[in-house]
């Protein structure tokens, strides 16, 4: 497992983020983000939380002058904390790469909002169509197709991707854009664009990834 270290000043703890081994990239704008902080004058304490992308961070005081960032294991709920940045970094990536292909800025919500949920289960096909977001509403609206029913609830946007970790490359696309995915078909539509994984190199490798 390799780390960014990160110094604070005035003696103050340094900011370890621990990436996996299987981690092929080096999140230079994470470090990029703490040094401008600090230098603005921002002081990072024990249990402080920071929002990267769609995650959260939390800093946790290890007893040794260290701050160590963890990151949701991505499996728990309610939320269980790990000593890692690795999927928190992978899933941002991801997003970024998705809203690339249609032109479209990123648009991230955070984990903690909510989404709506139409039958919400585990589902071979699911829809999603993104509306304006408001308060503590991603603008997400979620159709899990495997059921014929009518009911909808609301569920965090956690909830809804450690139900089913293929949705969350998408929760990064904006208002009106909509997704369509199953076994064999990724596709997304923005303002009159459309990338598919029957066309499109990074989406069939996405798509290839949840055999």
């Amino acid at each position: 497992m390799s780390e960014i270290r990160i110094q604070q000043n005035r003696n103050l703890p340094d900011i370890v983020c621990k990436l996996g081994e299987n981690a092929h990239f080096d999140p230079i704008w994470l470090r990029q983000y703490f040094d401008e902080c600090i230098s603005q004058g921002t002081v990072f304490k024990d249990n402080e939380t920071i929002q990267v992308g769609w995650g959260i961070l939390m800093l946790r005081d290890n007893g040794r002058n260290e701050l160590i960032a963890h990151e949701p294991d991505f499996v728990s709920m309610p939320i269980q904390w790990m000593d890692s940045v690795t999927n928190t970094i992978r899933f941002l990536s991801l997003q970024r790469s998705v809203c690339d292909l249609i032109d479209a800025g990123l648009e991230v919500p955070s984990l903690r909002q909510a989404c709506v949920c139409r039958n919400f289960s585990k589902s071979s096909e699911i829809s999603l169509k993104r509306e304006p977001d408001e308060e503590n509403y991603s603008g997400w609206v979620l159709d899990f197709r495997d059921s014929d029913g009518t009911e909808e609830e609301m569920k965090s946007l956690y909830e809804v991707g450690i139900n089913d970790h293929r949705l969350i490359p998408f929760f990064g696309l904006p208002a009106s854009a909509s997704v369509l995915i199953n076994s064999q078909l990724i596709q997304i539509e923005f303002n009159g664009l459309k990338a598919t994984s029957d066309k499109d190199p990074f989406l069939k490798k996405l798509l290839a990834s949840w055999s």
